[in-house]
């Protein structure tokens, strides 16, 4: 009468076990779980991009606690996997909270989604935007030169140029404003 193999002599007869190991491994099928891991990721983070896409698309209509819904949802999904996406969320709730006149939530928002992407444009205007609520446009116009150097030559290059020639003419900063306002027609704005 012949017994059936133990489960260590089955996952060595399989090649799952290396002969000589006295026991099991762990995980005898982690390429399959780790692919199944990769896809469950891969469909995570396209829920969370979509959710990031139906906020900004909310915010447009002005429906600011979806928009701040979406963007929770984003970073949920997201857990801090994809710095972008990360970023994105938090300017996202950034400018809703400027939108409800929390200016100083909408810096902290900002402020993460720089830390979270350092060579985020939009962070450093998100956060423009929230410091020139609050009347602070030297720092408005700090985070546009940060945002301006992170932005390729062009229309967005150009909108900066306008926003911060806006700080430096209230800040009484003439010819910085005519320059940037010249910039700014050089790229086309």
């Amino acid at each position: 009468m012949s017994r059936p193999l133990s489960g260590v002599l089955v996952l060595l007869a399989c090649g799952l076990m290396p002969a000589g190991c006295n026991r099991a491994p762990s995980n005898p099928v982690a390429g399959d779980e780790a692919r199944l891991s990769a896809s469950a990721h891969s469909e995570m983070q396209q829920k969370a991009w979509q959710q990031l896409r139906l906020g900004y698309d909310a915010f447009k209509k002005q429906e600011l606690d979806s928009a701040m819904s979406c963007a929770d949802e984003a970073l949920r999904l997201d857990n801090n996997e994809d710095p972008a996406l990360t970023a994105k969320a938090l300017v996202l709730r950034s400018l809703v909270y400027n939108l409800r006149k929390d200016h100083e939530r909408a810096v902290a928002e900002a402020t993460k989604a720089i830390q979270a992407k350092k060579d985020a444009p939009y962070a450093y205007f998100a956060r423009a935007r929230a410091h020139e609520w609050k009347e602070q446009y030297q720092m408005a116009a700090d985070d546009l030169t940060q945002a301006i150097a992170l932005t390729p030559v062009g229309p967005q290059q150009a909108s900066f140029y306008e926003f911060r020639a806006k700080c430096y003419r209230v800040l009484g900063q003439e010819e910085k404003a005519r320059g940037d306002e010249r910039r700014a027609q050089e790229l086309g704005s």
